[in-house]
């Protein structure tokens, strides 16, 4: 099914009767069961319940469409620069299988990303794919592209974010949609400056360079005797954070500064984050503050990373000599075993 309109919060399409049911007990040939352990999602159709796909276990979270798009309504309508009016905005909303799966595209037309010639142009757009039988996961693209599709793709134009999440417990839509929501309230303002970010190539190793010379860099002041000495060290868990984040966003968005500004804004709205190396589940902690105050914290570290010469020489000029040297011979795991 298909609906071309243009009101942000008509949300029609999506309103689906879907069901969560925990342990179902389920008719089999050999009497009724229970299915320990395990979830079903179901339609539901008056009194009929149909089987959304298999049964899954407790690791995976449902996102309900009518949820999902009525929260990215919602931060978009919190923006007050957004021109969400009828006449600026085209969504498409797109539902398959019996609403199995899902896909909102809006398109904001006061936003041109790129002209492309005299006869084209491409405006910001974001496109949004969900399931609830798992035949997709959650992805969402952002940028001015002509059109995008559930394997990752975009064609004709430029990606600003992407990210394509299974859904388990770790899926965080709300920190999600706010990096969304951030990316398009602030192009206008900062176009050039994202552009900018776009070209300028940077690698995993320059990146791990300037995060543990800044962002990632610990001071440790401890009392000799009657003095003060300084010891600076790394912070290895929060390094590796950035470098895990870095890898997922360059997969899309390339060897890029701006994949880097993506891992960075990644941490400051997952203030839950987590990641895996090795096999192990490193944890992201906030020390007890709520929410707000340490997404905050993070924001105003994140602006200081942003505002650090290190990187802006690298940005602007790119690194002298002895940097590119101290670079060459940076050996990045030494930091993260």
């Amino acid at each position: 099914m298909k609906y071309e309109h243009n009101d942000i919060n008509n949300l029609d399409a999506f309103n689906l009767n879907i069901k969560e049911i925990w342990e179902p007990k389920i008719e089999t040939p050999f009497g009724n069961m229970t299915l320990n352990n395990q979830k079903v999602i179901y339609s539901i159709d008056g009194n009929k319940l149909t089987p959304l796909g298999n049964s899954r276990s407790k690791q995976y979270q449902l996102v309900n469409p009518i949820d999902l798009f009525s929260k990215h309504a919602k931060k978009l309508s919190e923006v007050s620069n957004l021109n969400l009016s009828k006449d600026n905005i085209e969504i498409v909303d797109n539902v398959y299988d019996g609403g199995r799966k899902q896909q909102r595209s809006i398109t904001f037309k006061d936003m041109i990303v790129e002209d492309v010639d005299d006869k084209s142009t491409i405006f910001m757009k974001s496109d949004t794919y969900n399931s609830v039988d798992m035949s997709w996961m959650f992805q969402n693209h952002t940028g001015g592209f002509r059109d995008s599709c559930a394997n990752g793709c975009v064609f004709g134009g430029t990606r600003l974010f992407h990210t394509k999440q299974k859904h388990t417990t770790n899926l965080n839509i709300d920190a999600i949609l706010k990096q969304v929501t951030n990316i398009i309230s602030n192009w206008d303002s900062n176009k050039q400056v994202i552009k900018q970010y776009q070209d300028k190539k940077m690698g995993r190793r320059e990146f791990a360079y300037i995060l543990v010379n800044t962002i990632c860099k610990k001071i440790n002041k401890l009392n000799k005797y009657d003095g003060i000495e300084e010891k600076f060290g790394v912070n290895k868990k929060l390094l590796g954070y950035f470098l895990d984040k870095f890898d997922m966003y360059s997969g899309s968005l390339g060897n890029t500064v701006w994949a880097g500004y993506n891992a960075l804004t990644d941490y400051s709205t997952h203030v839950n984050g987590e990641y895996e190396r090795n096999g192990v589940i490193y944890k992201m902690t906030r020390a007890n503050a709520s929410p707000h105050t340490a997404r905050m914290k993070r924001e105003d570290k994140i602006l200081s990373f942003l505002n650090d010469n290190l990187f802006l020489t690298f940005l602007n000029t790119g690194f002298n000599e002895n940097q590119l040297s101290d670079v060459r011979s940076f050996k990045i795991e030494q930091y993260l075993n």
